[in-house]
């Protein structure tokens, strides 16, 4: 979190991947694909990384909007990490992935769930619950991939921070368009 010093006020300013949750970025990856013009997009991007209303945002004086747009930098968001974060905790109940630390091989079952998905709007929530999985007193991984485990998940896991999903979903990329290229 970066604060940036208007005329009157300072603010708060989200600038990295930890502090950016799934929902978040979704809503982020709407608006960067919406038709609206670039100042409702600033607008837009602004509520959900500072702590600002629309209402606030428009009542901003514009020299004070220039400042705030300028401080979103999407390299900031764009730096990641190839470490794969392969387990999490959530009220007790822990949650893991196949991936050894480094790289994550996904598999058959995860890809074509998966690509069902891709054509929706928000996908990435849906993704990390289908890959992070509750580890039972054994450490053994669950595979209930069920539509009903998948959606208790998301619950589960809207404020995951995408530092932790976003290797994942790179990774997932790659492999889809390396299946496509054969």
């Amino acid at each position: 979190m970066k604060t940036v010093i208007l005329k009157n006020q300072s603010v708060d300013v989200i600038s990295s991947l930890n502090e950016l949750n799934i929902t978040s970025l979704e809503k982020t990856i709407k608006i960067f694909n919406s038709e609206s013009n670039n100042i409702d997009k600033y607008i837009l991007l602004l509520e959900i990384l500072t702590p600002l209303s629309v209402d606030e945002i428009e009542d901003l004086e514009l020299e004070d909007f220039k400042i705030l747009a300028s401080e979103i930098d999407t390299n900031d968001f764009i730096q990641a990490q190839d470490v794969f974060i392969n387990e999490v905790e959530f009220e007790g109940v822990k949650y893991k992935t196949k991936s050894n630390g480094n790289s994550h091989n996904f598999t058959v079952k995860e890809i074509f769930t998966i690509q069902k998905l891709l054509k929706k709007d928000e996908y990435i929530l849906e993704i990390a619950a289908i890959i992070f999985r509750p580890v039972d007193a054994n450490g053994k991984i669950s595979n209930d991939m069920s539509q009903e485990a998948i959606d208790l998940r998301k619950i589960i896991f809207k404020d995951i921070t995408i530092d932790v999903i976003l290797p994942y979903v790179l990774a997932l990329s790659k492999t889809i368009i390396n299946e496509k290229g054969k």
